[in-house]
């Protein structure tokens, strides 16, 4: 039996690779209905990693051909979400060594397999990061409001190599009319911050200048978040740069010519003392 959540073990890798032996004899010779019948029914699964095996080991086989017309007739299209993420990961397998043909798959897989769009873009930010950076901006220009969500994922993690990339593509989207895609942002802004507080504070001064009453909101949220975190991690050592410098800019915010930053200061020091309050008496 193969667990329905979770990695798999050896043993249910090795059980699950010969159903699929099992399903490519009926592809091959003659049998593609049942074939689909036990697709179908092997990949009705909430399980992330049956798919993905799946998905994988159908690339493995000689008759490509026949295996390639049979993947594009019945997944990609298919009302399963288990079968349709199956025929992403054997596309994924079969042109991982050639980003071009990695960026044209996405084009057709935003809207009905988000998860496993993700799981590939985090492989290209890691494998290919020039060609996907060359290709994000195309991807967050689309009127597609998914697409732009998904595009950015993984962003964060060139915040140490490419800081100046990352913040670029923030402030040409903090308006962004669409709820996810603010919610994205600001959970990026969120990752780095805690990570280079003193490369991003600035960043997030010059936004919030002359910013409207939206970007305003988006970017107090967003401190309000990085304040909490300070608060509930004061004895994490990691964050002890992060907490001092985030204490320091309310402090110095409050002495800033612009009234929005006064303003936003204001209630960020008077949040921190009830946080602050709050954690005494947990911690007593």
């Amino acid at each position: 039996m193969i667990k329905s959540i979770g990695r798999l073990e050896y043993k249910e890798i090795k059980m699950l690779k010969e159903r699929v032996d099992e399903i490519y004899d009926f592809i091959i010779y003659d049998g593609e209905d049942r074939a689909v019948r036990e697709l179908n029914n092997l990949l009705n699964t909430q399980n992330y990693y049956v798919r993905e095996i799946v998905g994988k080991h159908m690339a493995t086989y000689d008759n490509q051909e026949k295996i390639s017309l049979f993947v594009l007739q019945n997944f990609t299209s298919s009302k399963i979400y288990g079968v349709r993420a199956a025929g992403l990961f054997y596309y994924w397998e079969l042109h991982k060594n050639d980003p071009n043909s990695l960026i044209s798959l996405l084009n057709g897989f935003w809207d009905n397999t988000p998860w496993e769009v993700e799981a590939i873009i985090l492989d290209m930010w890691e494998r290919y990061p020039e060609q996907t950076k060359l290709q994000m901006h195309s991807w967050l220009d689309s009127e597609n409001p998914k697409q732009r969500v998904l595009a950015m994922h993984g962003i964060e993690n060139l915040a140490f190599t490419d800081l100046e990339y990352v913040y670029e593509t923030i402030a040409k989207h903090i308006d962004d009319d669409n709820e996810d895609v603010i919610k994205k942002v600001s959970n990026i802004v969120f990752q780095v911050t805690k990570n280079l507080p003193e490369n991003t504070f600035p960043y997030i001064r010059d936004w919030l200048l002359n910013a409207k009453d939206v970007r305003a909101n988006t970017i107090k949220s967003i401190l309000d978040k990085l304040l909490e975190f300070a608060i509930q991690n004061k004895t994490n050592e990691e964050y002890n740069v992060f907490r001092l410098l985030l204490f320091q800019v309310i402090k110095d915010w409050q002495l800033d010519d612009n009234k929005q930053l006064v303003d936003i200061a204001m209630k960020l020091q008077a949040k921190q003392k009830n946080l602050e309050r709050n954690q005494e008496k947990e911690d007593d």
